[in-house]
């Protein structure tokens, strides 16, 4: 029993301290099933956690910022950040894997809205997306709830609610240009993107750098909603427990230590 213990903490953390594996959504904030009080706004009929992103059958094939997606792609038209001090600007509306994230938090598209719903599935989705989508009946922790086929967008008052104007956010689907040192040529302090990350991270090594870098937490060479955060994420150094944030940084951005990984406005964090 010991041994076996042993090897699983090495299949979860690595030398560097950069955690592989070990995301747990379950109990978190992203766990909409009816029976988790954790969740703001819950389902009042699914015991359910993954249908409300994805389904293994009948998907929305034509949405590419996730695997096997059980939701409609966003039509939404976002107003982008607008030029960063580095001269780079967004492109021109945010690539799939950040619409993924605002397929629920841009405050418009309901939650509850999915493809294929939990159980026999297909149930107003006619196996595809030529029917109308099924609503799912929500309730929220404060008693409140909607019966029946309601769409239940983000509430306007919850700071999860970022809105199609994302003017006053971090910009996303942005190049990540770092072309050197010099304040002048790089006055947003960018770190390269070879730079190995320090600390606890719950991200996994893709750009084929030797150790987890800066490079990982982009996609395709952008700055995308899940370069800091993670929809999955537990954070198990921190407390034990949900961070609140779902970032990637164990421990969160204590110190700024998520702002100064890319930034060098300061020493690397620990």
């Amino acid at each position: 029993m010991k041994k076996r213990k042993f090897l699983l903490l090495l299949g979860v953390f690595s030398a560097s301290g950069v955690i592989f594996a070990g995301s747990n959504i379950m109990g978190s904030k992203h766990d909409l099933r009816a029976n988790n009080t954790a969740a703001t706004i819950r389902a009042e009929n699914v015991n359910e956690i993954c249908v409300f992103c994805h389904t293994p059958h009948h998907s929305n094939t034509a949405f590419t910022g996730a695997p096997l997606w059980n939701k409609e792609t966003t039509a939404q038209t976002f107003t982008m950040y607008g030029t960063t001090v580095s001269g780079t600007n967004p492109d021109a509306q945010p690539n799939a894997s950040s619409k993924a994230c605002l397929s629920c938090h841009d405050g418009v598209t309901a939650i509850n809205s999915i493809v294929n719903v939990s159980g026999t599935g297909l149930d107003g989705a006619g196996g595809g997306l030529t029917s109308p989508v099924t609503y799912v009946s929500m309730t929220t922790d404060g008693g409140g709830s909607w019966s029946g086929d309601v769409a239940v967008p983000m509430p306007a008052n919850s700071y999860a609610n970022i809105g199609t104007d994302l003017t006053n956010d971090h910009p996303i689907s942005i190049a990540y240009n770092a072309p050197n040192a010099d304040p002048d040529q790089n006055p947003g302090s960018l770190r390269q993107t070879t730079t190995t990350l320090t600390g606890t991270w719950l991200v996994r090594d893709s750009d084929g750098v030797a150790g987890p870098t800066i490079g990982d937490l982009l996609r395709n060479g952008k700055v995308e909603c899940p370069s800091c955060h993670d929809p999955h994420a537990d954070n198990p150094i921190a407390g034990g427990g949900q961070h609140p944030l779902f970032l990637r940084r164990v421990g969160g951005n204590t110190d700024s230590a998520l702002c100064l990984t890319c930034h060098a406005k300061g020493p690397m964090p620990p």
